[in-house]
């Protein structure tokens, strides 16, 4: 997507509604990509509280779905 050249706050309400559009677009194409794939692991093993952060990122960025990156 391409990204949106308008800044936040809008200036008017047009402005606002090109915003609006686009946020809306690209909430609708995320579920197309993933925004991080795992190349490797290392180091020690996470602990319960490390480990749900890492999780947490995962869910986040699709990093156990087969999806182009974005």
């Amino acid at each position: 997507m391409r990204a949106l050249d308008a800044r936040w706050p809008c200036a008017d309400d047009v402005e606002e509604r090109r915003w609006l559009r686009w946020v809306d677009e690209y909430e609708a194409r995320v579920p197309e990509y993933a925004t991080c794939r795992l190349i490797s692991a290392s180091g020690p093993v996470p602990g319960p509280e490390e480990q749900r952060l890492v999780e947490v990122h995962d869910e986040a960025t699709r990093v156990g779905h087969r999806l182009p990156l974005a």
